[in-house]
């Protein structure tokens, strides 16, 4: 998780548009972290992190369908 909040932290330093998906609540609760996390990084900067929330279906490997939670990080 710290991995995943420092790459958050260094997309929104270099500007990019940052969107997490995850599957499966254990997924989807290290990704709500790991954007808390982020948020303590890059507020010393003056920024402030959000996210919305929202839905998409994903193609698996073997074929399947499952619906992701899909988060966009806003910055403020």
């Amino acid at each position: 998780m710290p991995n995943l909040a420092a790459a958050v932290s260094h997309a929104v330093y270099d500007g990019k548009r940052v969107t997490l998906r995850a599957v499966g609540h254990g997924a989807i609760g290290q990704a709500v972290k790991a954007v808390a996390v982020a948020r303590g990084y890059v507020g010393p900067r003056g920024l402030d992190l959000s996210i919305r929330p929202g839905f998409a279906e994903i193609e698996m490997p073997d074929k399947s369908i499952v619906t992701a939670l899909v988060l966009k990080v806003i910055v403020s």
